[in-house]
């Protein structure tokens, strides 16, 4: 993609973003429903996608607004080596705007991943009722706090996802792009005792805006102070009785127009102070800002990246920041049949998951 494509691109994309925020409605989530299969053998779908080998399931829960309550669709896959007598992890995909669950799951190639490791993923899909670039509203105050809209709609669907099938609570996860990297860290942030790690891929920092234009200006020029928004995420987890470290994986392309990479750079930052509190209860650099270990490579297709990796005391991983020169606002290494990818990028979907499997709670 060249420079002039992804200014074009990133410029529709606010433009897109910015309609649907602007028609933003209430949503809060309630009680989860039962299930409703809908196909089974995942190589024949209706879009004809590849979508693994493995089961596709559609499954509802109640949503309330202003005291009407609808359902709302997720969509999970079990690959086929999943046996109920023995639990596995389960991994939360939120996708960004202008995407559902089946682009996002072929973009992503979590679902492949998912036939060779043995893991659940679910995809919460996003209505145009509740915006119309079916953007997840990361920027609502509501969702940044828990039992409010969509950070419990999410939650919902998770624990209705793990009551369903056979989970290991402890290997919880949660992952998202752009708008749904920025809503997985506000679920990360207020729901710590579920989700043991998180991953942002293109996102934002927690608190990084309250509204359609904060957002708008967030995205093109970055949100607060990091170090203010990560005690702000410290302070939302102690307020829920919740106190511990969330091990964060960040991915951000260094040429991305429509959420800038200094948002990637606040994503870790923030997560760096969040840890570095909820380590020990102090700001006292028990995680420190300055990368244990930086690599760099050049993935097959020629994109040059760098990963930084942060250590707590003990030598574990708190938090990955990855930046990768010539990718723009698209998921590294992805399936070109899915929206927003590059597969010339460095496959980040394995990183992602070798990390999750690193850092259960």
């Amino acid at each position: 993609m060249t420079d002039r494509d992804e200014t074009s691109h990133g410029a529709a994309t606010r433009r897109r973003f910015l309609r649907g925020v602007r028609a933003t409605g209430t949503v809060t989530a309630l009680a989860a429903t039962g299930a409703t299969p809908v196909r089974t053998a995942l190589a024949d779908t209706d879009s004809g996608a590849d979508l693994g080998d493995g089961t596709w399931t559609r499954r509802t829960v109640d949503h309330t607004v202003n005291g009407n309550t609808t359902e709302r669709v997720y969509y999970a896959y079990l690959p086929p080596s999943y046996d109920a007598s023995t639990v596995v992890p389960l991994v939360t995909m939120l996708h960004g705007c202008d995407q559902d669950p089946e682009g996002f799951a072929v973009g992503t190639e979590m679902n492949e991943l998912a036939d060779e490791e043995t893991f659940l993923a679910i995809y919460p899909d996003q209505t145009r009722d509740a915006n119309s670039s079916e953007c997840w509203n990361w920027f609502d105050d509501h969702n940044q706090h828990r039992g409010g809209k969509e950070a419990r709609l999410i939650a919902t669907m998770t624990r209705d996802a793990m009551d369903r099938w056979a989970v290991d609570g402890d290997r919880v996860y949660v992952c998202g792009m752009s708008a749904g990297g920025a809503q997985a860290v506000n679920q990360a942030v207020t729901y710590p005792d579920l989700y043991a790690a998180v991953a942002s891929h293109s996102g934002l920092e927690y608190d990084a805006a309250n509204d359609a234009t904060e957002a708008v200006a967030a995205m093109e020029t970055g949100g607060p102070d990091p170090d203010v928004a990560g005690e702000r995420a410290y302070e939302e987890m102690v307020s829920n009785g919740v106190d511990r470290v969330v091990p964060a994986y960040v991915v951000h392309g260094d040429v991305d127009t429509t959420v800038r990479p200094v948002n990637g750079e606040q994503t870790a930052r923030q997560w760096l102070q969040t840890n570095d509190l909820a380590d020990d209860g102090a700001d006292d650099d028990s995680v420190d800002a300055t990368p244990d270990t930086t690599t760099t490579g050049t993935s097959d297709g020629g994109y040059h990246y760098t990963v930084e990796r942060y250590e707590d005391e003990s030598g574990d991983p708190v938090v990955t920041y990855v930046t990768e020169d010539e990718l723009g606002h698209n998921w590294s290494g992805g399936d070109a049949d899915g929206p927003n990818t590059d597969p010339l990028g460095e496959p980040v979907t394995p990183r992602i998951w070798s990390f999750f499997e690193r850092n259960p709670q």
